[in-house]
């Protein structure tokens, strides 16, 4: 800076799973997907308050030198992310997300999605709470959604002739906007965390409906 502070990165994941769990849900509420979201911790506190959220990431002032985060790269990638749905299907989509991103997920969270996907309905359970307790900032309902979700999940799998009674519910996912703020299904659904959840449910059953 130019007053002569120091700048380091966060290297504590304690700290940056609070960190990016607070930018998501900022960016959600802001309904902007490619963002820059500025946090400031107080001293006394602890407590984390947002300064502000940017129409764009800043990059400069020495960011990528302290964080070796490649802005520029992520950008690009985002970009293309952006013209690829207006050309494929919605799984598609869906699956290409998350192969991107999947190594930006905490390692449970890697480990649940791929458990999900394998049809392991006790993963779910854990995240309940999560959904349950959801904010009503955000214009689609992930609350509702997760639960009509894991009804048909643990419905097709316990039944697995039961798949295509869940047509429907494909159709109407399917139907939703992708990936705004930087969500797996629909916009303003929270964090990507939470995206990646409702979008393996949604992958398995779509498999199963559609015995792709």
């Amino acid at each position: 800076w130019s007053s002569g502070r120091n700048r380091y990165p966060e290297k504590d994941p304690t700290t940056v799973s609070i960190l990016s769990e607070i930018a998501t849900r900022a960016a959600a509420v802001s309904q902007l997907e490619y963002t820059g979201i500025d946090i400031l911790k107080e001293k006394e506190t602890g407590k984390y308050f947002i300064l502000e959220t940017n129409f764009a990431a800043g990059w400069g002032n020495r960011f990528i030198e302290t964080t070796h985060a490649n802005i520029p790269a992520l950008t690009l990638d985002w970009f293309e992310d952006v013209d690829e749905r207006q050309h494929q299907p919605v799984s598609k989509t869906v699956t290409n997300y998350i192969s991107k991103r999947k190594n930006y997920l905490p390692i449970k969270l890697q480990r649940d999605y791929d458990a999900i996907l394998s049809g392991d309905e006790r993963i779910l359970d854990s995240y309940d709470s999560v959904f349950a307790s959801y904010p009503d900032q955000y214009i689609t309902d992930a609350g509702n959604l997760f639960k009509e979700l894991k009804q048909a999940y643990q419905d097709v799998i316990e039944h697995p002739n039961k798949s295509s009674d869940y047509g429907h519910l494909i159709h109407t996912i399917e139907l939703l906007p992708l990936s705004w703020a930087g969500n797996f299904i629909g916009p303003n659904v929270g964090t990507i965390h939470d995206g990646a959840i409702l979008s393996a449910m949604y992958l398995y059953l779509l498999h199963k409906t559609r015995k792709i």
